[in-house]
């Protein structure tokens, strides 16, 4: 399955933005001297870290390319340990959502959906839309783990997570008023709960479980 991507590619979704890093990390007033006490400190065990991946075979241009721009950052900012920490946050999320992108894509697949991912701020939560005559899951790149979310409860039980058969029944909270209204999935469709997890609850059935043959009797 292909990702479909109108900005760039997939990858490059999935890195940290320069950009991103820059704005949450500009520098402000003049530094103390704690802060340039920060910085040095920082910058050393950042040349060190990066000797040691030159010298063990791990070293790359786009490494290099990197690891000059977390020293510029460092460099220059009022608070140099809270530039690490936000870098180290991002880098997490990346290493996060780059885990889940093969999952996501998997369950595009059982669902016959196709995905694209984006960097635009508009795209809050991940949907569904027609594009190019495909249903297709659009989320942002940074929340690749939010969407798999998204995307694996379609046609699941909501309790057990298991795929639904025919005789799943519609979910409806223990404590749900009679103008309650079913909860849908991403897709539109009404959540359902498989009738073990059903049996197993003990929670009697609604009206609305029971369906509209029952209602008729």
């Amino acid at each position: 399955m292909s990702i479909m991507d109108t900005n760039s590619t997939a990858g490059e979704h999935l890195i940290p933005h320069t950009a991103r890093i820059a704005a949450a990390t500009a520098k402000g007033s003049a530094r103390d001297e704690q802060s340039e006490s920060d910085a040095a400190r920082i910058i050393l065990q950042l040349e060190q870290n990066h000797a040691e991946a030159n010298a063990v075979g791990l070293g790359s241009p786009d490494l290099d390319t990197f690891h000059s721009l977390i020293v510029s950052l460092v460099a220059e900012a009022d608070d140099p340990q809270a530039v690490i920490a936000y870098i180290a946050e991002l880098l997490s999320d990346h290493a996060e959502n780059k885990a889940y992108l093969p999952k996501l894509i998997q369950e595009c697949e059982r669902l016959g959906l196709a995905l694209q991912l984006t960097d635009d701020p508009t795209v809050d939560l991940p949907g569904i839309r027609t594009i190019d005559g495909r249903r297709t899951v659009v989320a942002r790149a940074d929340e690749v783990a939010v969407a798999y979310d998204d995307v694996h409860a379609v046609g699941r039980c909501l309790t057990c997570s298991g795929e639904l058969d025919g005789t799943a029944l519609l979910y409806f909270p223990a404590n749900a008023l009679l103008s309650f209204r079913a909860v849908q999935d991403m897709t539109g469709a009404d959540v359902k709960i498989c009738r073990t997890c059903v049996e197993a609850s003990g929670i009697p059935l609604t009206a609305a479980q029971r369906g509209p043959e029952w209602m008729l009797r």
